[in-house]
């Protein structure tokens, strides 16, 4: 009689877009300004957002448009998140946005 093996777990879901670019803002808060193509980089691992970053990136400033501060640089959109007032805009961006605030934004 042959073996019956289970389906496979389905595994964990990972981060979405959104949050693998707020988790890498955070992470290095020290880096001032972001450029989509900081995003695309496969060397970011779990991390890597990939060609899709400019889009990504638009949807987040027009869904946290508080969260975030941009400029021109040349003909690219640079980002910053505004740290500085966190406490004003962390309790309006979504749940899944304040647990990747909270997970890798380390002042100290």
């Amino acid at each position: 009689m042959p073996e019956v093996i289970p389906p496979a777990p389905e595994p964990v879901k990972g981060l979405t877009q959104h949050q693998k670019i707020v988790a890498l803002m955070c992470k290095h808060h020290t880096k001032q300004w972001w450029l989509a193509s900081d995003f695309m980089k496969p060397e970011l691992g779990d991390l890597f957002v990939g060609y899709e970053a400019t889009a990504r990136l638009a949807e987040l400033i027009g869904d946290n448009p508080d969260m975030f501060e941009t400029e021109r640089q040349g003909r690219f959109r640079a980002v910053r998140v505004r740290f500085e007032t966190g406490k004003e805009w962390y309790k309006g961006i979504s749940p899944k946005l304040q647990l990747m605030v909270k997970r890798y934004y380390n002042v100290g």
